[in-house]
């Protein structure tokens, strides 16, 4: 009798102690859920935000109006021609002469091509500019928001020599020659998505379809 007696609240505690273990895994299976459930709403709330920062990105790129060029080098002038409509050459320090705001630069409409503030007179230019690293670029929206800026080393759709060169020549009316046959604008909008956004090509044909 006194043995059963003393076995009883080890039994006891034993059942309390399994009861007490069960309620803390279940409290802790529950608070893993949770947690869970948690960090999975907090990746897709995350995945949300960047697609439609991506997105709003992406309507940004393509409200591109304008390409500011500068390049700060006053030795540039070398690479720059400007001729009167009869082929007469201008001295490329002449007041008359487009491209010129202090050293080598223009602003020319991406849709167009056209650099804006041309000269009234009938003149054209033909440019081949060794740039290396000292150029500045800004891309504008219509209302000349800044878009995205870079500097350096010239993209590759202003030049034949991709990184280096400037080269493009205007008729007299300065409009860069072949800017819409070479599709001039979808490059800048290529770029543009490229360094932006870091697209692929693949990223970009199913981005195509949304714009």
């Amino acid at each position: 009798m006194g043995k059963k007696s003393k076995q009883k609240p080890k039994k006891e505690k034993y059942e309390q102690e399994t009861n007490i273990n069960m309620k803390k895994n279940e409290n802790y299976n529950k608070e893993k859920k949770l947690k869970k459930k948690a960090n999975k709403k907090a990746e897709i709330e995350k995945e949300e935000k960047e697609e439609d920062n991506k997105k709003k990105l992406l309507r940004k790129i393509y409200k591109v109006k304008y390409l500011e060029v500068y390049v700060g080098n006053e030795e540039c002038r070398d690479g720059v021609e400007i001729f009167r409509e009869n082929g007469e050459k201008l001295d490329p320090f002449d007041d008359e002469a487009p491209l010129y705001y202090g050293d080598f630069g223009f602003k020319v409409d991406i849709d167009t091509g056209k650099i804006l503030n041309w000269s009234d007179e009938k003149l054209y230019a033909k440019v081949n500019m060794r740039v290396m690293d000292t150029g500045f670029y800004n891309y504008l929206d219509k209302d000349n928001n800044k878009i995205y800026e870079d500097e350096g080393y010239a993209p590759s759709f202003l030049g034949l020599s991709p990184g280096e060169d400037i080269c493009f020549e205007t008729d007299v009316d300065g409009y860069i020659l072949g800017w819409k046959e070479e599709n001039i604008k979808e490059q800048i909008i290529e770029y543009l998505r490229e360094f932006l956004l870091g697209e692929s090509e693949i990223d970009k044909m199913f981005t195509n379809k949304l714009y």
